[in-house]
């Protein structure tokens, strides 16, 4: 007979309403109990376990009986049960309650617990189970009772489709079977005294340490089981079913260990608690410092954004300024085009006017050598004139020199900005050549203001040779001075 678990036998997960035999605590208590209490009826007999479940209690009832069905409507339930615990005597069956697969009058028992509150076909159900059964067969079932078990404490079981208040079960299986016994069962702790012999139960509540409440049988049961026959009932007795705790006794367990048990729990559970409030002041603080850093790091955040924008307010300001520059410099240059232009204009045209006055002075000279008369006063208002020529050309010449001045502290303006800005390099590299283009203009408007210059210079050394001649000439009034006058005439004429 197999009472272990197969190791290739698939574990039934646990839900909370069908039991498992792994399952300690009250849920053990009350199904092992009744198993056990319905052992006694089934030695020698064939009985059928209807809604089996795991299939623990149907193996407890093989160990007495001839032969046992266990039937479950869940398919995994039944595959479960028969790898576990199926043997000679004892078989499992996928069935519903409401339509058992076997013949009539076939079985001797039928067994029951914690079945029909799980669907509402309860007259199905009886009129099955009174089918099979043989003539003075006995049915066992048990099912939660509705006032003490859902309507006192206020619990609902999801599970439940239809419960059963105790006088409605005893209602429905009195109308299939007329004799039946009614059981009441609930987990207790406390003290059992049983008298010899028979003798009623009592169940005595202490509500104090001076007071008690007094009920015939178990007070307040949860579960109401029946007995059930058409035939005469047996002599039956009362139940008082113990399973060790953990190994040790269940009074010892409930009213020693557990206590203790209970009493650490409190003391862990308050220490726990101290620690979580220690832990929840510790993280308010750490979350108190997070804020405040995140702040000061938003803070930062904000100065860096702002520096970093008056940066670019910078740059872009330094960029207007750099463009404002080359406008600038871009105006000096058409400036120096435009007046170096004039300048040259100026220049040429003043050079034509010395070239017309050399002309005229020479014609003054031929004049002065063929008549011998010159007029002394046109001469020197020419040489004035002259020397207000010159006088200009300087002039140009100092504007010149400040153009250029003006030229090198803007190329140093412009290339202190292309340091700052490297974008500007090719703009001021054009700059450059159109400068060099100017300064090469500069210095053939100087080669010609030299020139100019040069031929002033030797006017006048002309013009104090021809005056010393005219008063020597006035002097004299002799031919070999005008014939040196001419001679001296035909020179000065060559030379220039």
């Amino acid at each position: 007979m197999a009472t272990q678990l197969d190791e290739h036998v698939e574990d039934l997960a646990f839900t909370g309403e069908r039991f498992m035999p792994e399952v300690a605590g009250q849920i053990a208590f009350e199904h092992l109990h009744r198993y056990h209490f319905a052992a006694r009826f089934c030695a020698g007999k064939q009985v059928v376990d209807v809604a089996c479940g795991e299939g623990y209690g149907s193996q407890i009832l093989s160990g007495v009986a001839d032969s046992v069905t266990g039937m479950d409507i869940s398919a995994e339930a039944v595959a479960h049960a028969a790898g576990r615990y199926g043997s000679d005597r004892l078989r499992f069956v996928e069935a519903s309650a409401a339509l058992l697969p076997l013949e009539d009058d076939s079985v001797d028992v039928v067994v029951s617990f914690e079945t029909i509150e799980h669907h509402d076909q309860h007259e199905e159900m009886l009129s099955e189970i009174r089918r099979v059964l043989r003539p003075g067969g006995m049915l066992i079932m048990s099912s939660p009772n509705k006032q003490h078990y859902s309507i006192d404490p206020g619990y609902e079981n999801p599970y439940h489709v239809k419960e059963l208040f105790r006088h409605e079960l005893i209602e429905l299986i009195q109308r299939y079977f007329p004799q039946q016994q009614v059981y009441s069962q609930r987990v207790v702790y406390g003290s059992l005294l049983v008298a010899d012999g028979p003798a009623a139960f009592d169940s005595i509540l202490g509500t104090g340490p001076e007071t008690s409440e007094w009920a015939e049988g178990l007070s307040r049961p949860l579960y109401d089981l029946v007995v059930a026959t058409d035939g005469v009932l047996p002599v039956q007795s009362s139940s008082f079913f113990e399973l060790k705790v953990h190994g040790m006794d269940a009074g010892a367990f409930y009213g020693v260990h557990l206590p203790e048990r209970v009493q650490n729990a409190d003391i862990e559970v308050l220490q726990l608690r101290a620690k979580v409030e220690e832990l929840e002041a510790q993280a308010q603080s750490h979350l108190s410092h997070r804020e405040a850093a995140s702040l000061e790091a938003a803070e930062e955040l904000r100065r860096t954004r702002e520096a970093h924008l008056a940066e670019i307010e910078r740059l872009r300001d330094s960029r207007n300024e750099v463009l404002s520059s080359i406008s600038v410099l871009g105006s000096l240059v058409d400036d120096v085009r435009r007046e170096g232009g004039h300048d040259r204009l100026a220049q040429e045209r003043r050079l034509e006017s010395l070239q017309n006055a050399l002309d005229q002075n020479r014609a003054l000279v031929a004049e002065a050598a063929s008549s011998q008369s010159i007029d002394n006063g046109q001469f020197k208002a020419q040489l004035a004139e002259l020397r207000q020529q010159l006088i200009q050309a300087v002039a140009t010449e100092e504007r010149v020199r400040s153009l250029e001045r003006m030229l090198s502290e803007s190329q140093e303006m412009v290339l202190g900005h292309i340091n700052a800005n490297g974008s500007l390099r090719e703009e001021m590299s054009a700059l450059r050549a159109e400068i060099d283009r100017t300064m090469a203009e500069r210095d053939e408007a100087r080669q010609s203001v030299q020139q100019l210059q040069l031929a002033v210079t030797e006017q006048r050394v002309i013009s104090e040779h021809r005056e010393r001649d005219v008063e020597l000439l006035k002097a004299s009034r002799s031919w070999r001075y005008t014939a040196w006058l001419r001679k001296l005439s035909g020179s000065a004429r060559r030379h220039l």
